[in-house]
């Protein structure tokens, strides 16, 4: 999405998306010294400065942020929670034209169908898992479009979607935000977010993430990590039982998002 529109006080500004993230999840301030004003400028020259990186986003990352939402009980937090991506889903298509809003409904319409069934059989929750998924799509293209710049540039990148999930019923026994940490940083009694944690699978995670900070290659044993790449978007899909790189694994929401927004 290369132009958001973001609230920043009351005036409405145009920002590239990246600095959408950092202005509006962050609280940064793109001051032109830490964080560039010239976005593909800085992207460009962290390319061809031999800079090589990891990217990635975890396959329900929005489904944490219920139980982070506002409230003292948990239907005070779900009602929040389902508040507030309301708000944001009527944010994003508020702009577009009738096809972009067509292309959104139909997003939700896709994320509805693949929630998992024990969650679907109650409406309300499989309307906010919907919602949720939608918020967590936008997320994931947007980083993708910065994936895409830096591999474009030169850059060396490589991508993962985890799909490893919680065990925690609070976090729909979904991959939310933040639930590798416990994973890579083997801090497997920290349950907050991943609840039990597969130690194999927390293994494989440090021998990848070690594997590139040593080589810049973070390939691990049986496990070829390839390099991504705009034209096909090769994605190391991290589950418990596989581990296996896919090209462009979410397709279906970021062809409809482009659809949206271009």
């Amino acid at each position: 999405m290369d132009d958001l529109l973001a609230i920043s006080g009351d005036e409405w500004m145009e920002l590239d998306a990246t600095e959408w993230i950092a202005d509006e999840c962050c609280g940064a301030v793109v001051d032109d010294d830490i964080i560039p004003a010239d976005m593909d400028g800085a992207i460009a020259d962290a390319a061809a400065s031999g800079i090589q990186m990891i990217v990635g986003t975890n396959n329900d990352e929005w489904n944490y942020f219920q139980e982070d939402s506002e409230g003292d009980t948990e239907e005070e937090k779900f009602a929040s929670w389902v508040e507030g991506m309301d708000a944001m889903y009527e944010e994003a298509s508020e702009e577009l034209d009738q096809d972009g809003k067509d292309a959104l409904e139909e997003l939700i319409r896709y994320e509805e169908s693949i929630v998992p069934e024990e969650y679907a059989e109650k409406p309300e929750v499989k309307a906010a898992l919907a919602k949720s998924g939608f918020v967590t799509e936008s997320w994931r293209y947007d980083i993708l479009h910065f994936a895409d710049r830096f591999a474009d540039a030169g850059g060396q990148i490589y991508a993962y979607l985890w799909k490893v999930p919680s065990t925690l019923d609070s976090m729909y026994r979904s991959s939310v935000h933040a639930v590798e940490l416990a994973y890579l940083f083997n801090n497997p009694d920290v349950d907050i977010y991943a609840g039990h944690v597969d130690m194999d699978t927390a293994a494989k995670a440090q021998e990848a993430w070690t594997n590139f900070a040593k080589t810049g290659d973070p390939s691990i044993e049986g496990v070829t990590w390839q390099a991504y790449k705009a034209e096909d978007r090769q994605t190391m899909v991290i589950e418990k039982e596989d581990w296996k790189c896919l090209s462009d694994p979410s397709k279906t929401a970021r062809e409809l998002l482009s659809r949206a927004y271009g």
